[in-house]
């Protein structure tokens, strides 16, 4: 693995466990399909939340979630929509929360973000 795998997968791990603690069922991680990939499947009651994690190495000022922009939001609306497609179920409610993440260099989480409903 590179260290950008390693660093996404830390990302990913450390927002399973936060979304876990805030009550969420972890019901995929990193679906695929041909438009891309979804980091993290949850759901909070019925909706289902479609989560992107960006995970970042720095001080405070670090801002990952500004990587998330128009385009890939539009994108993981389809990935979204995709997922609900294949899952049978393409009428359920959803969303799109994007999980911010900065740890420092020894991996300890240094700030964590939770942003819900991000899609435009």
């Amino acid at each position: 693995m590179t260290r950008t795998q390693i660093l996404g997968a830390r990302g990913e791990m450390v927002a399973a466990a936060f979304l876990r603690r805030a009550g969420l069922q972890i019901v995929a991680q990193n679906w695929r399909s041909a438009l891309g990939e979804i980091d993290l499947v949850a759901l909070e009651g019925e909706e289902v939340v479609v989560v992107e994690v960006k995970t970042r190495v720095g001080g405070v000022e670090v801002a990952p979630d500004i990587a998330v922009g128009a385009a890939k939001l539009a994108r993981l609306g389809r990935l979204a929509e995709a997922y609900l497609s294949r899952e049978g179920t393409p009428d359920a409610a959803w969303r799109v929360d994007v999980i911010a993440i900065v740890l420092d260099a020894r991996g300890d989480v240094r700030s964590l973000e939770h942003l819900r409903g991000a899609f435009l």
